[in-house]
């Protein structure tokens, strides 16, 4: 599947098959793979604010957790993010602002 990007300027491509998930760049070079999520239905969200900050999301919509990578296939968080919902705003610093939907609750990082 082609994920786009926010603003529809690139996108990256997901391919999920039996326990695996991979995300690979326009050129068809892989920039991740993933064992953890890939059995599960997951959503994938692909970022570019400009600059190099580049960020892909990775949501298991069945576990209700998150993981971060950067444009180069770096996961960014070292512990999943708890929630059934991420969205990645721009931000100042190197890792973008995160907001979480958990239950009712907002969370923002």
């Amino acid at each position: 599947a082609l994920i786009a990007e926010q603003n529809g300027k690139s996108y990256v491509i997901k391919r999920q098959d039996g326990k695996r998930l991979t995300i690979l760049n326009e050129e068809g070079v892989e920039l991740f793979s993933n064992d953890f999520v890939g059995s599960s239905p997951v959503s994938v969200q692909y970022y570019d604010f400009g600059a190099g900050r580049v960020y892909i999301s990775v949501t298991d919509l069945s576990q209700d957790i998150s993981f971060i990578y950067n444009g180069k296939g770096n996961l960014l968080n070292t512990t999943p993010i708890e929630g059934s919902s991420i969205e990645l705003k721009a931000s100042k610093s190197d890792f973008p602002k995160t907001y979480v939907v958990d239950g009712n609750a907002l969370i923002i990082q």
